[in-house]
């Protein structure tokens, strides 16, 4: 019985000691956990989608929100709510900043 005990007390060591190296493993094959499975960079991406001619034909709307919390005394505002863009490209948004400060 005892020799059983040892066997199970050293069993539990082990994969406790291997328990990151077996769920980093299983996350990689899987994508379980935020894993990226496939490694592509963005500049790849954009070639590979200018190739099939998938790039000029979608856009992405991008949303700006400006909100803040209630006790703030600062207010926030994108010059533009919106801006309609295509992968890869480029493209300048301002914002303004207004804030009122008491000294006491």
């Amino acid at each position: 019985m005892l020799y059983y005990l040892t066997a199970v007390v050293f069993g539990m060591v082990g994969l406790t000691y291997a328990a990151v190296p077996l769920y980093r493993t299983f996350c990689q094959a899987t994508g379980y956990g935020g894993t990226v499975q496939r490694k592509e960079t963005v500049e790849e991406k954009i070639a590979r989608h200018s190739e099939s001619g998938t790039v000029t034909e979608r856009e992405i709307v991008v949303q700006f929100n400006a909100d803040v919390a209630d006790g703030m005394q600062w207010k926030f505002t994108p010059t533009q709510r919106e801006v309609r863009v295509k992968p890869g490209e480029s493209v300048l948004v301002f914002t303004l900043l207004k804030t009122k400060f008491q000294l006491q």
